[in-house]
């Protein structure tokens, strides 16, 4: 079977760059088995996120069945899209990443691989635990303890792989690529132990899941999200990587001691002592310190270099998601302020969170990740219009969603406020709950249909990755249906397409977008 690649001319290469030079490739079994893993977990998680939908506007739709009931399906999807196509993916992408930028090859890459199978048995074990109804009924520790097992070992492997890997790098300048993704799941392993400390009951356990949600977003996805995104970035404009700068470095540090601090905004009217939940406020509004230095670099990478970019749609991916970040943050922060949440707290707001972040910022950046390294990841590559279907769709739905689930956190919030200063004050029950929840039904309508379309995309995306490894028929670039990539820029950059007999070893990375063209075997 033959495979038709592109290939950069050697005068596209920058040999004095490790991650440039096709010494190392990056490729790994390792990264590839955690790639289809996660694939395969959005698929299952997005089709959950939508059965739990479907009951909010048609209650009796799987009546009957315990294990599709609302109270276990949304968090069951929310946990396999956490951890299952989140986490995973994200430990793959820096097996892929972490030996490009580091200039060797990737460490105990059997032991990898064994953390791959660890991590998908945790998850599709606990994913099962919470759907038989075993939940510990905490925000993203709903896992049986039994399952929490396995992913700690799967991400004890990680941390060895991805240390002993940076630790014996050729260039001994260590890039922030390599800072975020050689940290990230130092941290999540961190937190995630201190997070299932069982016996902690009341309280105790609250500002528990309140630090453990603040540090599985802000210590893990954030963190491991921006080393992506400076590898990307660099990437597609030409450019070494990444070289440290003090934004860099403030960014970085302030990053990991800020976001953790900032998951008390969940513990704003609760019985929490007052300083703590002061705590939440101040740390949710310098959240947008590390934000600004860290988007401010990355836009510093790209001065100078927009018009060489030969990949604008993976710039759109990851703009998307920045936008999205910062949309969390300011959500983050209206739930810590005492005035705004006394309207919104406990609403939809909460659920806007996690739309904005699971569904969004950090699902755009894995996919960015994804489209740009197919073609060593996956063996083959996406058609165009996956990828530009993929965005449309997924930034449209999300920006409906978002709105229609801010907006009935506002409804709902001042609707309970005004039916508390009646005289009947029946909030809770009766003709003011009624009130509350006839209100919203359109909102779920809303929310219903766009999340349709989100996961129509999600699923096309994901058969688009299987579709990549296992097509093998010949065909022709479809340079003419992109709009990310013009044919004379191409051809001005001397890219074309060989016929080589099934590589034994990965080839040279390509610098045109892994979507540009589709592997094929024969004809020429």
């Amino acid at each position: 079977m033959e495979d038709a690649r592109p290939v950069a001319a050697e005068t596209m290469i920058d040999a004095s760059d490790p991650a440039l030079s096709g010494e190392v490739s990056g490729y790994s079994g390792a990264a590839r088995a955690h790639i289809f893993v996660a694939l395969g977990s959005l698929f299952v998680g997005v089709m959950l996120a939508l059965v739990a939908a479907t009951q909010l506007v048609l209650p009796d739709a799987f009546s009957g069945v315990g294990m599709l009931s609302y109270g276990r399906v949304l968090p069951t999807a929310t946990n396999v899209l956490i951890y299952g196509w989140l986490t995973i993916g994200l430990i793959g992408a820096a097996y892929y990443i972490v030996p490009k930028v580091a200039g060797v090859e990737l460490q105990y890459e059997p032991l990898a691989r064994v953390g791959a199978v660890l991590l998908a048995i945790g998850v599709l074990a606990g994913a099962d635990g919470i759907a038989l109804g075993w939940s510990e009924g905490r925000n993203y520790l709903e896992m049986p303890l039994w399952a929490d097992l396995f992913i700690v070992l799967g991400l004890l492997i990680a941390v060895r792989v991805i240390s002993a890997t940076i630790s014996d790098r050729t260039n001994r300048e260590m890039g922030p690529a390599l800072w975020f993704l050689g940290a990230a799941p130092v941290w999540l392993l961190l937190a995630f132990i201190v997070g299932n400390i069982p016996g902690l009951v009341g309280i105790n356990s609250v500002v528990q899941t309140a630090f453990y949600r603040g540090a599985v977003v802000g210590l893990w996805l954030s963190v491991a999200g921006f080393g992506v995104v400076y590898y990307l970035i660099p990437k597609i404009t030409g450019r070494s990587a990444a070289k440290p700068t003090k934004l860099a470095v403030m960014g970085f540090w302030s990053l990991g001691f800020v976001w953790a601090f900032a998951g008390a905004a969940d513990l704003t009217y609760t019985p929490a002592p007052g300083w703590l939940q002061t705590i939440g406020v101040v740390f949710s509004i310098v959240l947008f310190l590390p934000l600004a230095l860290l988007m401010t670099d990355l836009v510093g990478l790209m001065r100078g270099h927009w018009g060489q970019a030969r990949d604008r749609m993976t710039i759109r991916f990851i703009g998307a998601g920045a936008i999205l970040l910062l949309v969390m943050a300011v959500i983050n922060l209206l739930q810590a302020l005492r005035a705004s949440n006394a309207v919104v707290g406990y609403t939809s707001w909460g659920a806007a969170f996690e739309y904005a972040a699971f569904y969004g910022a950090f699902t755009l950046w894995l996919a960015a990740f994804i489209y740009d390294s197919a073609g060593d990841l996956l063996g083959g590559v996406f058609k165009p219009s996956v990828a530009r279907g993929h965005y449309r769709l997924t930034t449209f739905s999300l920006t409906v969603i978002l709105a229609t689930t801010l907006i009935g956190g506002l409804q709902t919030g001042f609707l309970w406020i005004a039916d508390a200063n009646t005289p009947e004050d029946t909030v809770a029950y009766g003709v003011g709950w009624k009130a509350v929840v006839e209100s919203l039904q359109p909102h779920y309508w809303i929310i219903f249909l766009a999340l349709v379309l989100f996961v129509f995309a999600q699923v096309r995306f994901a058969a688009g990755g299987v579709a990549a490894a296992i097509n093998a028929r010949p065909a022709d670039p479809e340079l003419s249906d992109l709009d990310d990539v013009d044919s004379s820029d191409v051809e001005a950059a001397g890219l074309s397409l060989i016929h080589i007999s099934e590589p034994t070893r990965p080839m040279k990375e390509s610098r045109i977008p892994s979507y540009a063209c589709k592997r094929g075997g024969g004809g020429g």
